[in-house]
């Protein structure tokens, strides 16, 4: 009987050494997956990290790069606006061999006095019956001198202006106001023709005039 109970004590003995070594294994298994799970979490963190830092880094570049283009566009504008008024200026003397030189001149002095040519009522009709003759004529002489179309000079006046009042630090008038006083319909429009001749928005211009002006100051 002792010897049954001895057994049966030995056998519960061994069972309980198992059941805890058993414990053990599953308690560090368990802790090496949470250990793996936290080091993996802790790779996808650092990743998104990472990659967060690279788009900002993408980002500055990009802003940086649309500034400086846009700073140097600026600058081609006022080269280019300073060329043409030299160019009107030597353009009358070398089209003096041109049939419609007198015609060119009376039709200039028409659409730029008084700044007619931001009004809404100068066209090749109007400009016409100014001049007393008609509208082929009128097309043909302001071609032969700007390399341009009636409307599109007549535009290209207006542009031209909008870069004086876009460029003045002491009006704080809005795009649309600009935009209306350079006779455009819609701002939509005068955004379009601005992009179109000049490669930036009236907006960024005026940002980068205002820019140099402070700087000179």
């Amino acid at each position: 009987m002792k010897k049954i109970h001895k057994c049966f004590f030995f056998v519960c003995f061994l069972i309980a050494i198992l059941v805890r070594a058993t414990a053990n294994d599953l308690s560090a298994k368990a802790l090496k997956f949470r250990y793996d799970e936290l080091k993996q979490n802790y790779i996808y963190i650092l990743i998104i990290v990472i990659m967060l830092i690279i788009l900002v880094l993408l980002l500055l570049i990009y802003i940086y790069q649309i500034r400086k283009k846009n700073k140097f566009i600026t600058q081609h504008i006022q080269q280019r606006h300073k060329y043409v008024k030299m160019l009107q200026g030597t353009r009358i003397g070398t089209i003096a061999k041109l049939p419609d030189r007198k015609l060119f001149e009376q039709l200039d002095a028409i659409i730029k006095t008084n700044n007619a040519f931001l009004t809404n009522d100068i066209n090749r009709s109007s400009l016409a019956k100014a001049s007393n003759t008609n509208e082929e004529y009128v097309r043909r002489a302001i071609k032969h001198y700007t390399s341009m179309g009636v409307a599109e000079y007549i535009t290209a006046l207006r542009l031209q202006h909008s870069l004086i009042l876009l460029a003045d630090d002491k009006t704080n008038d809005t795009i649309n106001v600009i935009a209306s006083e350079c006779g455009f319909n819609s701002v939509s429009t005068f955004h379009r023709l601005f992009m179109n001749r000049y490669g930036i928005s009236p907006n960024e211009y005026r940002k980068n005039m205002k820019g140099q002006n402070q700087s000179l100051q």
